[in-house]
């Protein structure tokens, strides 16, 4: 099989190649002398890395004084040798601005030399499937935090199949109650600190409300928080503290009182079965 020798031009210095048959391999030592690093330690360093070493021969190279046996690697080889070469541990700052050149452009002057250029794969649109997954989600999903990341997703689809982008009605975001509930826990908090006890929980990470008993109380002591429905429902959207549910408590003071009860631990903590003291 013939050998043959082919120059490709690069801006910071032709890149010697050998061909034989469909086999593309790039001259070594003379792509180093041209970057600017002693062959040596180079040649060293190849021979320890792993995929360099396994992408290494030796071939005669035709030259002026005729043939001489020289250091060739293959693509994939010589793509490696390039990005293993550390720009920053090289003092020299003309020799560092050529291997930079060369880590960003040779590997591709090669390829594109003996393939054409390199063309980048569009992205594959997304399913249908995974289409209607997200807008069911949207459809139960009240969270706005969640509800953002799902139509960030849907965008997602909707722009890889090269159509408008949805509107954003779809289900609905669950109201902003952070004032209501932030009012509601500064008053719990007040009555407690006045040294009347609210929460009926026997344990430290728990909250366990009585709302009628909060409701007499906040009455007792003036506080102007009515305990009705729009407070309930925002009371069961709760995260900080996390509403676990409303059940029949066994009490710090050993009486059962039907309580909400709130955990002050992470979300993953399941809820307290029944029965068990809250």
């Amino acid at each position: 099989m013939s050998t043959n020798l082919q120059i490709v031009p690069f801006a910071h210095g032709d890149i010697l190649t050998v061909c034989e048959g469909d086999n593309i391999r790039v001259v070594m030592p003379a792509v180093v002398k041209q970057i600017g690093l002693d062959w040596e330690p180079q040649r060293k360093r190849i021979e320890r890395h792993p995929i360099m070493a396994e992408g290494t021969s030796i071939m005669e190279v035709p030259s002026a004084g005729g043939p001489q046996s020289m250091v060739v690697m293959t693509l994939e080889g010589f793509h490696t040798f390039l990005v293993t070469l550390h720009p920053d541990r090289i003092t020299d700052p003309g020799v560092r601005e050529r291997v930079l050149a060369y880590q960003r452009r040779a590997f591709r002057a090669v390829f594109e030399h003996f393939h054409g250029p390199l063309r980048i794969a569009k992205q594959r649109p997304l399913s249908v499937a995974e289409f209607m997954r997200v807008g069911t989600a949207l459809k139960r999903e009240t969270d706005p935090n969640l509800r953002a990341g799902l139509f960030e997703r849907l965008d997602q689809i909707t722009d890889s199949w090269g159509i408008s982008r949805c509107g954003r009605d779809i289900g609905h975001a669950a109201p902003d109650v952070s004032g209501l509930l932030a009012q509601f826990w500064s008053a719990v908090t007040e009555v407690e600190e006045a040294g009347i006890k609210l929460n009926q929980s026997r344990r430290n990470h728990l909250i366990a409300l009585n709302l009628p008993q909060v409701q007499k109380v906040f009455a007792e002591v003036g506080v102007p928080i009515e305990i009705d429905t729009p407070l309930m429902n925002a009371l069961r959207l709760c995260q900080s503290p996390r509403f676990i549910r409303d059940k029949t408590v066994n009490c710090s003071d050993g009486k059962s009182r039907f309580c909400w009860t709130f955990s002050h631990a992470p979300l993953l903590e399941l809820p307290e079965p029944e029965g068990l003291p809250a």
